[in-house]
């Protein structure tokens, strides 16, 4: 058993090098640097204009900006005329 050395940690003497740091996105910084007051608040707002376009998104792809009408061909609309002065 002689001959075993131990490393023991001294908290002092060597600094720690796994600490968990945060990063904050560009969209963030960018919303910092025009005066949103923290974080927090930038990733609100980024949450909310995702939550807008997505919504957006969902109206126009289901067709609920109004259906254009069907424009009648000539034949169409021939027979239809015929049919009323029946």
């Amino acid at each position: 058993m002689q001959g075993i050395e131990f490393e023991t940690d001294n908290a002092s003497s060597s600094p720690q090098k796994n600490i968990p740091t945060e990063k904050t996105s560009a969209m963030v910084e960018l919303l910092l640097k025009f005066g949103v007051r923290d974080t927090s608040t930038a990733n609100y707002i980024l949450l909310g204009t995702a939550g807008i376009l997505l919504g957006t998104t969902i109206f126009i792809y289901a067709g609920l900006l109004g259906e254009q009408k069907k424009d009648m061909g000539l034949d169409a609309r021939a027979v239809l005329i015929m049919k009323d002065n029946r």
